[in-house]
């Protein structure tokens, strides 16, 4: 494998270094998915309230023309299935003969054994000019950075298989040779930091002082992916 720089790459490093703002996944979700037939891939593990409607699943079941979820987990498939969701395992998901304007991978990606793999498995069910909208946490994030320099240490979910960031992520696109990015953004953080102690305090405030230093330390990202022309 080559280690050089293709023009493609340099083009999009440029754009994510110029890249500021950061932005809210739902909100840009609900965007894209609106009246459009979706696929949320990997939706069992979501959430653990499968009514709540803060939920992304419902969210996009709110305001999308048709809504299908797909899933490696059995039991949680027949258990959501039976409070009237429409979720099928992969194995079964052919069945339905059906393609999708835009497919929902929502921080599922740093969680599978191949990611190429992976992304190539599902270009399949999407539409020609559909887009696959993909979330993951952010290697740089600064809280990692933060808690090695306070304890030596950082969080990790450890189902995790694999730490992405922007640039890593985009040779992981390039070896699937069918899928491109069209757009990117700096994401915020997914949950809210209330009733913290004095250390947490200390933390919390040097990881937002990070972020607003530089976007690259932000603590999620999203590539939209579309298939190559």
């Amino acid at each position: 494998m080559g280690t050089e720089l293709t023009e493609e790459k340099r083009v999009w490093f440029q754009k994510i270094k110029e890249s500021k703002k950061t932005f809210n996944k739902d909100t840009l979700v609900r965007e894209i998915s609106k009246n459009k037939d979706v696929l949320d891939i990997g939706c069992v593990g979501q959430d653990i309230d499968y009514f709540n409607p803060k939920w992304i699943h419902n969210q996009v079941r709110e305001i999308a023309n048709t809504l299908v979820g797909v899933d490696i987990n059995s039991e949680g498939i027949k258990k959501i299935n039976r409070m009237g969701y429409e979720v099928y395992h992969y194995d079964e998901l052919s069945s339905i003969d059906k393609r999708f304007d835009v497919l929902l991978i929502l921080d599922v990606i740093e969680h599978v054994h191949n990611p190429v793999d992976f992304l190539n498995s599902y270009t399949k069910f999407l539409n020609k000019g559909g887009k696959i909208i993909v979330t993951t946490p952010n290697s740089n994030r600064a809280i990692n950075f933060v808690k090695i320099f306070f304890g030596n240490d950082y969080s990790l979910n450890y189902e995790h298989t694999f730490w992405f960031c922007p640039k890593t992520f985009l040779e992981t696109l390039s070896r699937t040779e069918t899928l491109e990015a069209s757009e990117f953004y700096w994401l915020d953080e997914y949950t809210q930091k209330i009733n913290f102690n004095w250390k947490q305090k200390i933390i919390y405030y040097c990881e937002n002082f990070l972020v607003k230093k530089s976007s690259n330390f932000s603590p999620n990202f999203m590539f939209i992916l579309e298939l190559k022309k």
